[in-house]
């Protein structure tokens, strides 16, 4: 199995998380593609998606995701059928908490995109590591 890995992060956090899953990814014997872009995925039919995404506090796509987010609705590539999972790095003192990974999904799903995991949302207010919960989260999906 191949993981194109993409992350999007305001203040690094979920740059850090997709650094530590990627190892992980890596220690299992899963090929990792870092990617900032859909290429990798759409130039493999049997790659899976994993796309490892803040939110601003407006409730925004931060970059690259924002520039994902757009091809998907602007361009509608074909990815029917096509394996993706989303972790969705929040904060719950927004009244916007999560909505930006979750307008990710939405598009991905409205082409026809298939969750090979549920979506991972993950509140900082709740003070857990992100790192430690993304693993477990790919453990249990992935099974």
């Amino acid at each position: 199995m191949t993981i194109v890995l993409i992350s999007a992060s305001v203040m690094g956090t979920a740059d850090g998380v997709a650094n530590d899953l990627a190892a992980h990814l890596n220690s299992l014997g899963i090929q990792v593609t870092r990617s900032s872009a859909l290429e990798p995925w759409l130039a493999d039919s049997e790659s899976r998606l994993v796309v490892v995404t803040s939110n601003t506090g407006a409730g925004d796509l931060p970059s690259p995701a924002n520039t994902i987010h757009m091809e998907l609705v602007t361009n509608y590539p074909r990815i029917g059928g096509r394996g993706f999972a989303i972790v969705n790095l929040g904060d719950s003192s927004y009244m916007t908490f999560g909505e930006a990974g979750q307008k990710l999904h939405d598009a991905f799903m409205d082409l026809g995109a298939e969750p090979f995991a549920d979506m991972l949302t993950l509140d900082a207010c709740s003070g857990e590591d992100p790192v430690q919960l993304t693993i477990q989260w790919w453990d249990e999906q992935t099974q």
